[in-house]
């Protein structure tokens, strides 16, 4: 059991080692606050609310219990997009992704779909926060989905996805049940 205030060691598919589905796992993790240290692998869980310095991200709402920002990709007008931290990179369904720096070929993998490779590019995204806080501006790499895949999401109306490159080696918080995400300092050396 995992007890209020812990930090443990980050696992990528705790919900498997628990035994619990998806969406059950979804529901528990919506309950709680959670504070991550991605740099130390570390994650503070609790039900009262925790606080994490950083920028306050809105989430807009909710599609199969994933996450759904306001994003400006490429300084465009904001957009929805999926925030789905088990993509490793992020997706962008827009003819203007070729003027950027290509960032090499990535192989992903979609459940369901397979596998699939995408040509990538350092794409800046701009995510909307809350109130006077500042953006947080990031080049992340980004890819193009398969047709299929890009279908799925345009019908769902959002315009790409976000992966978790924006976590990567900084502390962060997800309260799901204020429909927000802080992201915290970069822990870089």
């Amino acid at each position: 059991m995992i007890q209020p205030q812990a930090a443990t060691t980050l696992t990528p598919t705790a919900g498997g080692h628990l035994g619990l589905s998806a969406e059950t796992l979804s529901d528990i993790i919506g309950k709680l606050d959670w504070s991550f240290d991605a740099k130390a692998g570390t994650v503070a869980v609790s039900r009262k609310p925790l606080q994490v310095d950083g920028t306050r991200v809105k989430i807009n709402s909710f599609m199969f219990g994933i996450p759904i920002l306001k994003v400006h990709a490429d300084d465009e007008a904001a957009r929805r997009f999926f925030f789905d931290t088990g993509a490793a990179v992020s997706y962008w369904q827009n003819e203007r992704i070729e003027s950027h720096a290509q960032a090499g070929v990535y192989q992903d993998y979609f459940p369901g779909f397979g596998s699939f490779e995408t040509q990538t590019f350092r794409v800046p995204f701009r995510l909307e926060t809350v109130g006077d806080d500042d953006a947080v501006v990031t080049p992340l790499r980004t890819g193009t989905l398969p047709k299929a895949l890009a279908g799925i999401v345009k019908g769902i109306k959002c315009e790409g996805i976000i992966g978790n490159e924006v976590l990567l080696n900084r502390t962060f918080g997800y309260f799901r049940r204020r429909r927000l995400i802080v992201l915290g300092s970069h822990g870089l050396d």
